[in-house]
């Protein structure tokens, strides 16, 4: 045992020494552009502040926060209902439905607003068949939305599969005795869910209703498309209308401030969960029949109707006109730019990642398990944000670089993919650290019992155990890159376009056949990689996957 624990220690102190250092620099380069952000609190304003603060900032802040508690409320609701019916009941087509419906996730919401926007329109599809297929008149068969409620509908129909996928896990972790139990005494179906899943759930709900309001405050596409004045807007016509980075980084650093109390509120409601077994009975679904049955298919096919059918069909049919119009346009160099960024930069989060999470489970102490963690909090910072930190890092360098050297930061996208390892690290870190937790440190700690040093002991035993990780973490990462918005429009250099900055620009300027093929694909990518990622380990359902996992050292479930 002695001799055990000495092995130990010294693995322990080996890899504080040689990596901890390591790891800590990579945390602060990634870190760094908080810099700017909050040193812009200490400077004095600028000419402009007076303005902005006086003409926008409080509405902005006002709108920010109305669009994201509604929208987390109602996606709370509706994901944790789809997750309790498809855990709790058996009907038609359950499995294929309960795949499907959180699928809606892969169509991002600035291309979601332009299709329903055009879906709604008067020569839009709803229009035309109440005008042609009705015959109503054309004043009766008006359809308006307010922007307002148009973006709450259309964030909570895009982003509810995040508390979908945070229940389902959950119930899948829970009891089944004590549903059973409620049952027995008499609880009927609505009782149950309010009086025993929710409570037992609320950990999860609020984990998911938060990250659907971080979403939510990092949006830039539908609100500048649908015209409402939220902050990351604010962000963009302070630094794009007036020129005026001092003020983009007040605003900037203000958003920070929100989301850091955001994060304390949601760690103080997702406390006190409630106790569960270590191996628990799996939740049994009852069978439905008649209208239950088809009610809860109904319920199922909603978010797949209006979250996947829908924008798959407006796609379509704007590729069709773009098609016979001749219009199409060429994607292939947006296409070219996004799949070598999202190689390189899935790659590097990756390998950061692994590092990272290595370290800060292999290290000495807890000051090498903090960097993981500040990444996992950097993850709800928006892009917008992150993008004002990196441009007040670069741009004062500009004029005490060598022109060679400014070409090059300034000329090619090496800003950008710095900006998405600081925004998307923490992908990384998540799904490899994760992945680690369950393996724990006795695999390592055996092949060092065997002679093995430090670092062949992780190369050789547990790099190996923990490749599957890697490349969901590689494939989730490339998604979001290719989705990415707001960060890569700050910071590209002139006439540099994306999949995504392509189809926002072509939506911008209303040439909406144009912004069809680059939309297409990257719901198509997205699509794919969700499939696929669900197939995976996360894809048995919860009665097949049984009681919780547990990490090799025994300390409970993974997250």
């Amino acid at each position: 045992m002695a001799y055990y624990k000495t092995i130990k220690s010294r693995m322990e102190i080996k890899m504080g020494v040689r990596w901890g250092l390591l790891a800590a620099a990579v945390t602060a380069i990634f870190i760094a552009p908080a810099a700017p952000l909050i040193w812009s609190l200490l400077a004095p304003p600028s000419e402009h502040w007076a303005f902005i603060v006086r003409h926008w900032l409080l509405a902005d802040a006002l709108t920010t926060l109305a669009l994201a508690g509604i929208t987390a409320g109602l996606a709370a609701g509706l994901g944790t209902g789809l997750a309790w019916l498809y855990t709790a009941y058996d009907f038609p087509f359950r499995r294929g439905l309960g795949r499907l419906a959180p699928l809606s996730l892969a169509v991002p919401p600035y291309i979601a607003a332009f299709l329903y926007v055009d879906f709604l329109s008067f020569t839009g599809p709803v229009q035309s068949f109440l005008r042609d297929g009705l015959g109503l008149p054309p004043r009766a068969a008006y359809v308006h939305l307010p922007p307002a409620a148009l973006a709450v509908g259309l964030y909570t129909l895009f982003l509810f599969p995040y508390v979908y996928w945070f229940v389902l896990g959950d119930l899948a972790r829970q009891d089944g005795a004590v549903i059973e139990s409620a049952r027995l005494l008499g609880a009927g179906p609505g009782r149950t869910f309010v009086r025993v899943v929710v409570p037992m759930s609320r950990r999860a709900i609020v984990a998911g209703a938060f990250f659907v309001a971080f979403e939510v405050l990092g949006d830039y596409g539908l609100a500048a498309y649908l015209g409402l004045g939220t902050l990351s807007t604010g962000i963009f016509r302070a630094w794009y209308q007036l020129g005026d980075l001092r003020s983009a980084e007040r605003i900037a650093a203000g958003f920070l401030l929100l989301l850091f109390g955001l994060v304390l509120a949601e760690r103080a409601l997702g406390r006190n969960r409630l106790p569960s077994v270590p191996r628990p009975r799996p939740i049994r679904p009852v069978p439905l029949r008649g209208w239950r049955a088809a009610g809860a298919v109904a319920a199922f096919l909603f978010p797949i109707a209006f979250g996947v059918l829908v924008p798959l069909y407006e796609l379509g049919r704007l590729l069709r006109f773009a098609v016979q119009a001749g219009t199409v346009g060429s994607v292939v160099a947006p296409l070219r730019h996004t799949l070598a960024l999202t190689v390189l930069g899935a790659v590097g989060i990756v390998a950061l990642g692994t590092l990272l999470s290595v370290v800060g489970r292999h290290g000495p102490g807890r000051w090498t398990a903090a960097f993981p963690r500040i990444f996992l909090a950097a993850y709800a910072v928006p892009g917008a944000v992150i993008a004002i930190g990196v441009l007040g890092l670069a741009e004062p360098l500009r004029a005490h670089l060598p022109p060679a050297i400014g070409a090059f930061l300034f000329g090619t996208p090496l800003l950008v993919l710095y900006a998405y390892h600081t925004r998307y690290l923490a992908v990384g870190v998540e799904a490899i650290g994760s992945a680690g937790a369950r393996l724990g440190r006795r695999t390592v700690e055996a092949a060092r019992l065997l002679g093995a040093g430090p670092l062949q002991a992780i190369w050789r035993v547990e790099f190996p155990l923990l490749r599957p990780a890697m490349g969901s973490a590689a494939l989730v990462a490339a998604v979001e890159l290719a989705k990415e918005l707001p960060l890569t429009l700050l910071l590209r250099p002139f006439d540099f376009e994306t999949l995504a900055t392509a189809a926002f620009r072509y939506a911008a300027d209303e040439r909406l056949p144009q912004a069809a093929l680059p939309s297409l694909v990257i719901v198509g990518l997205a699509m794919a990689a969700t499939l696929g990622l669900r197939s995976g380990a996360g894809a048995k359902p919860p009665e097949a996957r049984g009681g919780r996992e547990e990490d090799g050292d025994g300390a409970g479930p993974a997250r």
